[in-house]
C-alpha cells in the first residue's frame, strides 16, 4: 500500500484558477473500498487524509500533476477528513 505526505490542491471545479494548496496522506486505497467503489460504476485511486479546518467541500484534487474527482469524504476522528478520489475521464 502506497502511503506518503505531500502537497495536493483542491479544486471547486474543473479549470478553477485559484486552487486550495494543502498537505495531505495520500494511501492507496484498500481492496474493500476498490470493490466498494467498482460496484458503483468508480475507479477509486487514492485515499487523502486532509486537516479538516483546510477543506471547504472542494469536488476535485491534484495529485502529482493528475486531477481526480472526489467521489466519498469521511470525518474522521480528530480533526481530520478524509477524501476518496477516483480516476475518471474527462477529469
Amino acid at each position: 500500500m502506497y502511503d506518503d505526505h505531500r502537497l495536493i490542491k483542491l479544486y471547486d471545479e474543473v479549470g478553477d484558477v485559484a486552487p486550495v494548496s494543502v498537505f495531505a496522506k495520500v494511501r492507496s486505497v484498500s481492496a474493500d473500498e476498490t470493490v466498494r467503489a467498482e460496484q458503483l460504476g468508480l475507479k477509486a485511486k487514492y485515499q487523502l487524509t486532509v486537516n479538516r479546518f483546510e477543506y471547504g467541500n472542494q469536488m476535485y484534487a491534484e495529485v502529482d500533476g493528475k486531477m481526480y474527482a472526489v467521489y466519498r469524504i469521511y470525518e474522521a476522528d480528530g480533526d481530520k477528513t478524509e477524501l476518496y478520489i477516483e480516476d475518471k475521464l474527462g477529469v
